[in-house]
């Protein structure tokens, strides 16, 4: 199906209101008709001098009747038309921010966040234009035009041929064109998205920006960005811009036909002033709705461009889905366990290899490693965000490929390292974990996460808004706060990716606690490189390379001397730090 067909479906559920603007539309047409007939039949009783003035009054009442059934008609199609937009503008964009959200993590790190809001804003209110203006004006500009040319035929066929010949050449140069322009619209938007994407991030990351004095540099890489969209809009609109011009010589041509041709024939006696009056009137109405889808193609190639990135947005299947007959245990357990699994994010370079462990349910596991030894790859694994290319993870037993989605997601809480909070109030984001829980249950949770203290000091306390991202917030609030909505969520699978690792001394003791209490009888993995988040795990399962190099406590790593105790003696050293060994004491030697 084409995408213009694609975009028709879109009229589903509004096409009696769409009908009704068509049929407005049809009355607009028809009373284009009536004026000049009505003058010509008044030019023709003055010529033969066989009117009255009660002919003329009545005339003129017709006239101004007709104007004002035009006028009305017209206001109230374009009214619909655009009612109609607006609705379904609003649907599609909620179509579109539904669909995004259950891509897969893939989709999602090969594109900027820009470039995807540029399609699911600008490119989806593009269309309405379509909607609102497209279909209105492509049937005016063909009725129109049909109905004055059959008049044109009745009244004179031989001067009806002779004056419309440069039309059929108009028509050619308006739709003859337009798939060249719809590929540089399209080559438009997407140098539009870009620079977008690159505008937003910068915004977002103005404060890197401005501590390392990028601005200049910034400059000069928007510059470029902004030239090259400047440059693919200029190219578009040198060729957009071609058929209004020809079709407005075109009209001037016909118009130069009717008066030589026409003349002749009045002066001869073949054609009455009144008919050679509605040649002229009604050619200017000819051409005129085929200049204005003219002067329109701009911002209908635009749209039409618009709707096949939307469209294509669509159209992307995630391979992230429910199987035909997934299940949501009603007796679920909630042990963890990875059967010599293997992924790579390029299946011709695994991350994982053959990575084999089990987490009882109730017990807190570490997995530690240098960067980049697939840590936080085993987690997008347990929480599905990709799926193994060989192996099984398993959930309580099941297969995380044979559990609903939404069931294995709602009772797993992650807290990570680069926290994020909406711009909202305090109690809006711990909320975002559980929607239904009351005001008690939001403290208990703020409580628990050592987050009150900060909380209460707050202006609103937990209506206080706290920015975009929590920018109101220190480093260690943000990650409380997360803690909080993680405890409110109430999950019985935690994971901690990093939770304490950009936070100072005194956060940290406070989020350890939290920590603590937030891991309590839960099934828990934790990331981290500081010793102090993993010393009190269970057992810890060192990752070296996308493998399992080593696994037991702390203590039993230490005294194995192995890649964990190398890894102890890097980190301490890098901190001024010492271990003594086997009791695991930090003891600080500055």
């Amino acid at each position: 199906m084409s995408f213009t067909l694609r975009l028709l479906t879109l009229l589903r559920g509004h096409r009696l209101a769409m009908a009704i603007a068509v049929a407005l539309g049809l009355v607009y047409t028809l009373t284009s008709l009536v004026p000049p007939l009505l003058v010509r039949g008044i030019f023709r009783a003055i010529v033969e001098e066989r009117g009255t003035i009660d002919e003329a009054v009545v005339a003129a009442i017709a006239v101004a009747g007709v104007g004002i059934l035009r006028g009305l008609s017209h206001y109230a199609e374009a009214v619909i038309s655009h009612v109609v937009a607006y609705r379904i503008l609003h649907r599609l964009l909620l179509r579109v921010y539904d669909h995004v959200q259950y891509l897969p993590h893939r989709f999602f790190a090969d594109r900027s966040s820009g470039a995807l809001v540029s399609r699911m804003s600008s490119d989806v209110e593009e269309i309405e234009y379509f909607i609102a203006h497209g279909i209105g004006q492509v049937i005016q500009a063909v009725l129109i035009p049909l109905a004055m040319i059959a008049v044109l035929f009745v009244l004179n066929w031989q001067l009806a041929l002779f004056t419309l010949a440069p039309l059929p050449v108009g028509a050619i140069i308006v739709f003859g064109l337009a798939p060249r322009f719809r590929r540089r619209w399209v080559a438009v938007r997407e140098q539009l998205s870009r620079l977008h994407g690159f505008i937003q991030e910068g915004l977002e990351a103005v404060n890197v920006v401005k501590s390392f004095t990028r601005e200049r540099e910034q400059m000069v890489r928007l510059r470029s960005r902004s030239r090259r969209f400047r440059d693919e809009i200029i190219d578009a609109n040198i060729w957009t811009l071609i058929p209004p011009g020809a079709v407005e010589v075109l009209s001037i041509l016909a118009l130069a036909l009717i008066v030589w041709q026409g003349g002749a024939m009045g002066i001869t006696g073949l054609l009455s002033v009144g008919d050679l009056f509605v040649f002229v009137v009604y050619l200017t109405y000819i051409y005129q709705p085929l200049l204005r889808l003219a002067e329109l193609n701009e911002g209908m190639q635009t749209a039409m461009a618009s709707s096949q990135r939307v469209f294509e947005l669509l159209d992307i299947k995630s391979d992230i889905v429910d199987r035909p007959d997934a299940a949501a245990p009603a007796d679920a357990h909630w042990s963890i366990e990875l059967d010599n699994v293997t992924f790579g994010y390029d299946p011709a370079r695994p991350v994982l290899r053959e990575v084999a462990f089990s987490v009882s349910e109730g017990e807190t596991v570490a997995l530690v490693g240098p960067t980049g030894a697939g840590k936080t790859t085993t987690v997008n694994l347990i929480t599905r965000f990709y799926d193994v290319q060989d192996g099984r993870v398993l959930v309580g037993g099941w297969d995380v490929r044979d559990l609903k989605l939404e069931f294995l997601r709602r009772n797993i809480a992650m807290v990570l390292q680069d926290v994020f909070l909406f711009n909202g109030s305090v109690r809006e984001n711990l909320l975002f974990g559980r929607p239904d829980a009351g005001d008690d249950e939001v403290v208990a949770a703020a409580r628990a996460a050592n987050a009150e203290e900060f909380i209460v000091q707050l202006p609103d306390q937990y209506d206080t808004v706290i920015g975009e991202r929590g920018v109101k917030l220190s480093g260690g609030q943000k990650q409380r706060l997360s803690i909080a909505r993680a405890l409110l969520k109430n999950a019985p699978i935690i994971i901690l990716d990093e939770a304490t690792s950009s936070v100072d001394s005194e956060s940290e003791l406070l989020i350890q606690e939290a920590m603590s209490n937030l891991v309590a009888h839960r099934t828990t993995i934790v990331i981290a490189h500081r010793l102090s988040t993993v010393r009190n795990a269970d057992r810890l399962l060192v990752l070296n390379q996308g493998r399992i190099v080593e696994t037991g406590t702390h203590d039993d790593l230490i005294a194995a001397d192995g890649f964990y105790a190398g890894m102890i003696r890097a980190y301490t050293a890098s901190c001024n730090w010492t271990v003594r060994a086997p009791t695991s004491v930090l003891t600080a030697t500055n």
